[in-house]
């Protein structure tokens, strides 16, 4: 569950690689093609918002300005060191959108001892506040000031710096934030599991991108009725079972809910109307 009061959503995108032999088009490095996924996942729910497809080549960035018009504003959106870009943080701003995201190694800014908020008696984190001196940062975030938490990761011993436009966040929620990210790679996993696409119905990027989608439809259809089933399915389970069940006439929220039922005591089958009646 969600211990914030405004939405949180995770914006990442995932590759499915294709064979090249086949697919042209979607050269994307020498040898692989691909399709990205570019996704907003909303963490209450662990379902996407929004899910925008692209080739493999098409940038993050690129592919985060398509979905940042459907980011409500006063919500708070979580995403790696791949959309570290000054005209999105600036968009994000200017929309009202929290963002927490890592800070780059290589990034421009006034020197953080000097804008020490506050940090942790132990020492395991501090806060600080910064602007970004780059000449591209200056562009479009000359006026901003960011915030950034240096987190002392105790599992792993090692140091993080987190990089957020909040001015409100406390140090401890923008580090957990950025943990729950790992919900969007679940996600991920999960598509690409059941994402099994043994044959192309056909090579053209239209065909290819039309059944990759059909398929990522699929998958949230089955979660959908994992999730209102009263009966205890596992994702995989439900899915193998359905295959099997496709053909048949059963009623379907009747199955869902009462799989193990004995044949003599499930409902009446529906009448099957004839094609040429």
């Amino acid at each position: 569950g969600n211990k914030f009061t405004k939405p949180v959503f995770s914006l990442d995108s995932t590759t499915i690689s294709l064979c090249l032999r086949l697919f042209e088009w979607a050269q994307h490095r020498r040898r692989k093609g691909g399709i990205k996924l570019h996704t907003l996942l909303n963490n209450d729910t662990s379902l996407p918002e929004v899910i925008v497809e692209t080739t493999a080549k098409t940038s993050d960035i690129k592919g985060a300005k398509g979905i940042l018009e459907n980011i409500p504003p006063g919500s708070i959106v979580v995403m790696d060191r791949g959309y570290n870009d000054y005209s999105l943080f600036k968009r994000l701003t200017d929309k009202g959108v929290v963002f927490v995201t890592r800070l780059k190694n290589n990034a421009q800014h006034t020197p953080l001892r000097q804008g020490l908020i506050e940090a942790d008696p132990d020492g395991c984190w501090g806060l600080y506040e910064m602007k970004f001196t780059g000449a591209k940062a200056k562009l479009h975030c000359s006026e901003t000031n960011f915030r950034v938490v240096q987190w002392l990761d105790k599992e792993t011993n090692r140091w993080f710096e987190f990089l957020t436009n909040s001015q409100e966040l406390s140090a401890t929620e923008v580090a957990d934030l950025y943990k729950e990210r790992w919900q969007i790679e679940l996600f991920f996993k999960r598509i690409k599991q059941n994402l099994v696409i043994k044959t192309f119905v056909g090579t053209t990027e239209n065909a290819v991108m039309t059944q990759i989608w059909t398929a990522a439809i699929a998958i949230l259809l089955l979660e959908l009725m994992r999730r209102r089933s009263s009966y205890k399915w596992t994702y995989c389970r439900l899915a193998r079972y359905f295959k099997l069940n496709l053909m048949t006439c059963k009623c379907l929220l009747h199955w869902l809910n009462q799989p193990d039922i004995k044949e003599w005591e499930k409902p009446p089958k529906l009448a099957q109307l004839s094609l040429f009646d």
